[in-house]
């Protein structure tokens, strides 16, 4: 019994919640990635991050930036359509609705960058409550 319990408690910490940091000359990223979560904090980056949510009409999507500063800051996110893209924004917070049922693809593009990037989802229930 012990032993399939801690095989279930390797499995959710390995799929349920994938966090990840890289260090590199002076260069840092940490990246969560959940089902309802994309957060990517980073100095000095140069990369692309995507990640992948199935997501409900009418789900919230909590977004705060931080731009610190550096080359380019790209940030998309769309499924059939696109729902929210910038180039080198603000700092800011602020959310959106999604339109429609569908697997949304968040993307993060950054050259020489600093600062952090994080979606949030908020679902809603039967009775229109934000859980």
């Amino acid at each position: 019994m012990r032993k399939i319990l801690v095989i279930s408690v390797f499995f959710l910490l390995l799929y349920g919640c994938r966090t990840e940091k890289l260090l590199t000359e002076g260069k840092s990223i940490g990246i969560t990635r959940t089902n309802i979560e994309f957060v990517a904090d980073y100095k000095n980056w140069t990369d692309t991050l995507c990640h992948k949510m199935d997501l409900k009409t009418g789900d919230i999507i909590e977004v705060t930036i931080r731009n610190e500063g550096g080359k380019s800051l790209s940030i998309k996110v769309a499924a059939n359509s696109v729902v929210y893209e910038a180039d080198n924004p603000k700092s800011s917070s602020f959310s959106f609705t999604i339109p429609e049922d569908g697997t949304y693809e968040f993307t993060i593009i950054g050259v020489n960058a600093t600062g952090k990037v994080s979606f949030t989802v908020k679902k809603i229930t039967r009775n229109n409550l934000v859980i």
